[in-house]
């Protein structure tokens, strides 16, 4: 069983997805940063000395136990997604938002996908704004609608 103290990284990557390690560690472990440091972290090319910090720690721990699965590609960063382990986890603890979720990453969409995680991080965590992903909203429109073109993102706060 996952610690508790793991659960939000596992909520992280039902939510977004696709994330890298600095994406993780600006919005998890470095709340405390001012908000050009936490931005840089979103976005940031990764460094020897993040492989010293918390966050990769964690994510080591949750990949060893099968919570989350790594994918590296030639020339990108190193991504994490959710595992069916970890969203069983989510599950069991009655913290998962959705009934499904995204367990895999296409090479050619991970620089995209990457870009869209770092900028609804910073609309949420250094915005305070209440941000949707498509994934999140394709599952919530499920039965309200048929097809139709979503946005990548979508700010759900009310003006």
């Amino acid at each position: 069983m996952c610690l508790p103290r793991s659960c939000p990284i596992l909520s992280a990557l039902e939510k977004w997805g696709v994330m890298e390690l600095g994406q993780l560690d600006g919005m998890l472990f470095h709340k405390g940063l001012e908000a050009r440091e936490r931005l840089d972290l979103f976005f940031k090319p990764m460094q020897r000395q993040d492989y010293d910090g918390a966050a990769y720690k964690a994510m080591a721990r949750l990949e060893k136990g099968g919570y989350v699965r790594e994918y590296r590609y030639t020339n990108l960063k190193k991504v994490y997604t959710l595992s069916s382990l970890g969203h069983g986890e989510l599950r069991e603890r009655d913290k998962n938002k959705f009934a499904v979720y995204r367990d895999e990453v296409v090479e050619t969409l991970v620089k995209h996908e990457l870009l869209v995680s770092g900028i609804g991080l910073v609309m949420s965590e250094l915005l305070g704004l209440r941000v949707s992903t498509e994934f999140e909203r394709q599952v919530l429109s499920r039965g309200h609608g048929g097809d139709f073109p979503l946005p990548d993102l979508w700010i759900t706060d009310a003006q």
